[in-house]
């Protein structure tokens, strides 16, 4: 008896729909790394896979749609695929303004349609650019659990004199005390939590 998943002996006609439908490029980074069939199907049809999990990620707003455009253009650099028009630091300027902003000149720098993921992108840069961004991913969500622990342990509080105004001033002795040492008296603020408790 075979214990081999049953989601590893699928066939790619069946696995490929399974990958495009997937919500965002970190889950499709999760199930490359937990299955060889899926990791063998992406090498031969990363194109066809990337491009939809991208726009996935953008109408699902799991990730902005201008990421997801600056995405497609890092993987466009690291290829040197960029659409020909793009041939100077003005003409890329504009490219990345018009697919990455809602910035747009009048007349439009940039007149070529949107760009997107094509099979002249080699599966080696397909690869990278969902590693960096698992890594990006991680270390943003790293970084909000740091500043919302921060966060959390502020305890607010009232100016008992609320004519008390915070200004840069000179003590008896001609000595500098600016605003942000000054510690008028005040009261503490009672706090409510609302929302799902994370």
């Amino acid at each position: 008896m075979s214990l081999e998943p049953n989601f590893e002996r699928l066939a790619p006609e069946l696995l490929l729909p399974i990958l495009t439908h997937l919500p965002d490029l970190e889950s499709l980074d999760s199930i490359l790394r937990a299955s060889p069939a899926a990791f063998r199907v992406f090498d031969s049809f990363s194109a066809e896979i990337f491009e939809p999990v991208l726009q996935s990620a953008s109408s699902s707003y799991v990730t902005h749609e201008y990421t997801c455009a600056l995405i497609r253009i890092v993987a466009l650099v690291r290829e040197s695929a960029l659409p020909p028009g793009v041939h100077d630091i003005d003409s890329f300027e504009d490219f990345v303004r018009h697919e990455t902003t809602s910035h747009r000149y009048d007349p439009s720098g940039w007149t070529a349609p949107s760009v997107g993921i094509s099979s002249a992108i080699s599966i080696r840069t397909m690869r990278h650019v969902i590693a960096k961004y698992r890594q990006i991913a991680c270390l943003t969500t790293s970084c909000l659990d740091f500043y919302l622990a921060r966060f959390r342990a502020l305890r607010p509080s009232h100016l008992v004199d609320d004519t008390f105004l915070f200004e840069n001033k000179l003590d008896e002795d001609s000595n500098y005390f600016p605003a942000s040492v000054q510690t008028p008296e005040s009261s503490p603020f009672p706090v409510r939590d609302t929302g799902v408790i994370t």
